[in-house]
């Protein structure tokens, strides 16, 4: 991101990685709770399909066992042979007699819409209503052979697949069928029409309140469920933390062991060999001064070997901080980054370090602060051809400038980024990479501002 006065940020400001995985309990909490609504929605879905199978089973029996009974009781008693063979009058005289049973006695009852009586030819001998005597409708396989046998049949048909006319024209049907027989043994067949959702309101009462006592107990079920797994999770946290805790305490115990053999080899040479060369240097130092006068060409010598072996206190100082970073509580930041500049200075460039004597910082905030200074410098000597070099810190705001030959900020940043080089970039800075890693990590805004020919200028901006 660049904002108007050139700066591209490479690293926004954030919070500290954190190295820790929670248990996302919320999260199995939700699936398994979506899991078991899903089974409590299977588990009705399917109780409704059996339900209604089982409720169309139940009006078919009913509607066939009532159809008997209608055929058995009140139509056998009144039928007559004159239904079927007689003269004008007897078939009609036969036709009242039947009609009247059967609107005083079945039409209603138990949803009865339609009564029909048919030869084995399929004429319709009577029917409640008038306009379908005398019609014929050829009865199938299943039908003649109830007819033959004296049986019973039933099954569901929609009002639109049968001949009929109903004034409240009612949507599905049950169809019944009874073979009878008149007195002098002609066979007929009792065909009585249902309404299939009258002849069904009590089963589904019947199912509605088993529904309703289904679906409590899976309520239950399902809140049980709920609280076993809430208690499983519960454990699982408690036993990963415990991991958890048992890890990081080998860890910090392995890391203690190592940062224990660091610092005391840091000590070790800040006691022993830095405090040996800093007398030797004071040493070399006195005696180039002692023999300025008589002998210059030794004296020149001994001053060379004193900056050699300053440059060399310089070099291990900054050693002692990378073997032991908690060294930097003892030397402090602003000598420890003198210590970097006495090196470039070595290398020609003029440095400024401009650092208060308390910083104000935290130890990670002062190795981050060194750790991005001593990056910096290293990339301005190993690529910059820089003359000038300087460093400041003011508040929690690091600054590092110098004036070389800079770079093509766009070349470069893809694979700064993490992405790839673009522009025909040679290859990724990795002194950029290793600052954005070290600005992310902590937490810390990192942004920089460069051209060719222009130098380069890195803020730090800490959390």
């Amino acid at each position: 991101m660049q904002d108007d006065g050139g700066w591209v940020e490479l690293a926004p400001a954030s919070a500290p990685r954190d190295a820790g995985w929670p248990v996302r309990r919320r999260r199995i909490l939700v699936g398994a709770g979506l899991l078991a609504l899903l089974l409590v929605a299977l588990v009705t879905v399917g109780g409704l399909v059996a339900a209604r199978q089982l409720a169309e089973e139940e009006a078919a029996a009913t509607a066939a066992s009532t159809t008997s009974l209608l055929s058995t009781a009140v139509i056998v008693p009144v039928l007559s042979d004159s239904l079927v063979r007689g003269t004008v009058g007897q078939t009609q005289s036969a036709r009242e007699a039947l009609d009247e049973v059967v609107r005083g006695w079945i039409l209603g009852t138990d949803g009865v819409v339609r009564v029909k009586l048919s030869t084995e030819a399929g004429v319709i001998v009577y029917s409640d209503e008038a306009e379908l005597i005398g019609r014929t409708s050829p009865l199938d396989r299943h039908d003649r052979a109830t007819l033959r046998a004296g049986g019973l049949d039933a099954h569901v048909v929609d009002s639109d697949a049968v001949e009929e006319r109903f004034d409240d024209a009612p949507g599905t049907l049950l169809v019944a069928y009874r073979g009878i027989e008149t007195p002098d043994g002609t066979k007929l067949l009792v065909e009585v029409l249902f309404d299939y959702d009258r002849l069904t309101e009590r089963s589904g009462q019947v199912w509605l309140r088993f529904a309703g006592v289904t679906i409590g107990v899976i309520a239950v079920l399902f809140v049980l469920l709920g609280s076993l797994i809430g208690w499983l999770l519960s454990r699982l946290a408690r036993e990963e933390a415990a991991r958890q805790e048992e890890l990081r305490g080998e860890l910090q115990l392995a890391l203690g062991d190592a940062a224990d053999d660091r610092r005391r080899l840091a000590e070790s040479l800040r006691d022993g060999v830095v405090h040996e060369l800093t007398g030797t240097a004071l040493a070399l130092s006195a005696a180039s001064r002692e023999l300025s006068q008589t002998d210059p060409v030794r004296s020149r010598l001994l001053a060379t070997s004193a900056r050699h072996v300053r440059d060399g206190l310089g070099g291990l100082r900054t050693l002692l901080i990378d073997l032991h970073p908690a060294t930097l509580s003892v030397v402090a930041l602003a000598p420890a980054l003198e210590d970097l500049a006495a090196r470039a200075r070595n290398r020609g460039l003029t440095v400024r370090i401009d650092v208060p004597d308390r910083t104000g910082l935290d130890a990670d905030e002062e190795r981050l602060v060194f750790r991005m200074a001593r990056e910096c410098f290293a990339n301005t000597m190993a690529h910059a051809h820089a003359g000038h070099l300087a460093l400041t810190l003011h508040g929690r705001l690091l600054e590092i400038v110098d004036d070389g030959v800079g770079f093509e900020l766009g070349s470069e940043l893809g694979s700064v980024l993490g992405g790839s080089p673009v522009d025909g970039a040679e290859r990724p800075r990795t002194g950029l990479r290793i600052l954005v890693d070290a600005a992310h990590t902590s937490g810390a805004s990192l942004s920089i501002r460069t051209a060719p020919a222009q130098g380069v200028r890195i803020r730090l901006r800490l959390p």
